[in-house]
C-alpha cells in the first residue's frame, strides 16, 4: 500500500491509499499499449531525464528490453498534483543548452495545462522578454529564470516554476526542460514531422557558428521537416512577412510540438524497438523534469484520451486588445503588462478551458491582410506592414501585378463585414476604398488587399 500524494491546493479529506494494480491482471497487449502512450507523452511534454534518486531514464537503458516494459507496467499508481482541483499544471522549457550562446536562456516557455475531468489540454505561450520579478534577482526578462536557477542552486525549473507561478497566480505543479540538440535527434529519429507553414518568409540574421549568421527560408505550405529545419522553424527570429516578432515565433513553437505528438501517433514505433530505445537514450541526456515516474505512466494514460479538436493552443501579441506593451528597459527590449500588474495574464491562464470568453476576449480574431507594393520604391510593403502588424494579420506581403500605381487602393474582400476594420486600415496608410475587385488579386482567406502607391 502507498499514500498518495495530494497538491497543496487539494483537501486534506480527499486524500487516500490505493493499492497497486496486480501485474498478473495485466494482459500482454496492455504492455506494448502502455509503453506506446509513455512514449507519446513524453515527446509531447518535452520530458525524461533527470528524476529523483530512482531514476527511470537513467536506469532503462541499462534494462533489457522486457525488463524495461515489465518495469513499465508494475510501478504503483498516484494522484497527481493537481487532480483534485481538476488542473494539472507543467511548464515546458525550450533552452539552447551547451552549444549555444546563452546556454540556459529559455527560448521556449509554455504552461501546458490538464484539464482531467474534460480531457481537455491547453498550451499558454508566454514571452521570453516578458519582464518580471525573479526573486532574489530583481525585475528580469523571464527567459533568464532559468538561467539563474541553473547558476545558484542547478535547478533552474525550480525557479522558473516559482516566477511563472507567482506572475500567473496559479500553482505549477511539474516542469520539464529540454535543449535544442535532444529536441533535433529526438525528431530525426522520428522520421521527420509534418508542419503546415502559414506564410513563407525569409530570415537573413539566423545564428550560425562562431556568432555569425546565415539565411535560412521556408515557403508557404505543408512540409517534411528533420531536426534541424524544424529547429529553424522554431528559432527564426528575424523572418519577413511579419514573422520576426516572438508572438510568431511562439505559435510556430506550438505547431511544432503537435507535430512531434501527430507523428508519433502515425508510425508504428512498437514494430522498431531499437528507435524506442534510441528515444529512450535521448530524453536521459537531454531532459530534465521533476516528474516522478509513475506520475509519468499516469499522465500517458490520461493523455492518450486526449482528442486533437480538445487541445487548445493561446498565445499573446501586441495588438490593441492586448494586456502587455514593448518598451525599453536598462537598454533591453521588454514586455510589460499595461495596467501595472500581472491580474490580466493569470485571468487569461484562469480562464484558458472557457473556449469561447479565451476566443473572444483574449486572443480577437485579427482582419488578415495582403499587402501588394505597386511602385518600385523598395521596402515599401514592408514598412506598411511593420505599420499594421499590432492590429492586422498580414498573411503575405509581395510585389503587385503592375508597379505603376500612384495612390494606395484597398480592396475589401470583407464585401462591408469588416467596418471597423476597413475605417482603421484607412486612416493608417491613408488610402482609397475599392469594393471592386480585379481577379487576379482575389485572395482566399484574405479581407482585404492593399495595392500600395506613391502616395
Amino acid at each position: 500500500m502507498r499514500e498518495l500524494k495530494v497538491d497543496f491546493i487539494d483537501q486534506p479529506e480527499f486524500q487516500k491509499v490505493l493499492k497497486p494494480p496486480s501485474f498478473f491482471q495485466r494482459k500482454a497487449k496492455s504492455i506494448f499499449r502502455f509503453l506506446a502512450i509513455l512514449l507519446i507523452v513524453l515527446i509531447l511534454l518535452f520530458s525524461g531525464g533527470a528524476f529523483s534518486s530512482e531514476s527511470f531514464l537513467t536506469q532503462m537503458p541499462k534494462l533489457s528490453f522486457w525488463k524495461g516494459v515489465i518495469k513499465l507496467i508494475i510501478s504503483p499508481g498516484s494522484l497527481l498534483h493537481g487532480e483534485i482541483s481538476d488542473r494539472i499544471n507543467i511548464l515546458l522549457l525550450g533552452m539552447g543548452g551547451a552549444d549555444h550562446e546563452g546556454a540556459y536562456l529559455t527560448d521556449t516557455i509554455i504552461l501546458a495545462s490538464f484539464k482531467p475531468s474534460s480531457r481537455q489540454l491547453a498550451l499558454f505561450s508566454l514571452p521570453r522578454d516578458l519582464l518580471v520579478p525573479i526573486p532574489g534577482y530583481g525585475w528580469q526578462k523571464i527567459n533568464s529564470a532559468n538561467a539563474y536557477g541553473e547558476m545558484k542552486e542547478k535547478d533552474g525549473g525550480k525557479l522558473a516554476s516559482l516566477v511563472v507561478s507567482q506572475i500567473l497566480d496559479l500553482p505549477v505543479h511539474y516542469f520539464v526542460r529540454l535543449d535544442f540538440s535532444g529536441f533535433k535527434e529526438i525528431i530525426d529519429t522520428l522520421g521527420g514531422i509534418e508542419v503546415e507553414v502559414e506564410r513563407s518568409f525569409v530570415d537573413s540574421l539566423y545564428p550560425g557558428p562562431a556568432f555569425s549568421y546565415r539565411t535560412v527560408s521556408f515557403e508557404r505550405g505543408r512540409q517534411v521537416m528533420n531536426g534541424e529545419r524544424a529547429l529553424e522553424f522554431v528559432r527564426s527570429r528575424h523572418g519577413t512577412n511579419n514573422e520576426s516578432t516572438d508572438f510568431a515565433r511562439m505559435k510556430r513553437q506550438q505547431k511544432v510540438l503537435l507535430a512531434i505528438k501527430n507523428k508519433i501517433e502515425k508510425i508504428k514505433i512498437l514494430e522498431e524497438p531499437e528507435k524506442i530505445w534510441r528515444l529512450f537514450h535521448l530524453l536521459a541526456k537531454y531532459f530534465k523534469t521533476n516528474l516522478e515516474f509513475d506520475e509519468i505512466v499516469k499522465l500517458a494514460k490520461i493523455f492518450n484520451q486526449i482528442e486533437e479538436e480538445k487541445i487548445i493552443t493561446r498565445s499573446l501579441d501586441l495588438s490593441e486588445n492586448s494586456p502587455l506593451y514593448a518598451e525599453t528597459f536598462n537598454g533591453a527590449y521588454v514586455l510589460r503588462p499595461k495596467n501595472g500588474d500581472f491580474k490580466e495574464l493569470a485571468a487569461i491562464a484562469k480562464n484558458i478551458f472557457k473556449i469561447e470568453e479565451a476566443t473572444t476576449t483574449v486572443m480577437p480574431s485579427k482582419a488578415k491582410i495582403v499587402l501588394l507594393n505597386g511602385t518600385f520604391i523598395t521596402g515599401l510593403a514592408k514598412s506598411k506592414a511593420d505599420l499594421l502588424s499590432n492590429d492586422f494579420e498580414i498573411i503575405e506581403i509581395g510585389n503587385a501585378p503592375e508597379r505603376n500605381a500612384t495612390k494606395t487602393i484597398i480592396y475589401d474582400l470583407s464585401r462591408g463585414e469588416k467596418k471597423e476594420d476597413l475605417e482603421k486600415l484607412k486612416k493608417k496608410i491613408n488610402g482609397e476604398i475599392s469594393q471592386e475587385i480585379p481577379s487576379i488579386l482575389t485572395h482566399q482567406k484574405a479581407d482585404f488587399v492593399i495595392v500600395l502607391g506613391e502616395k
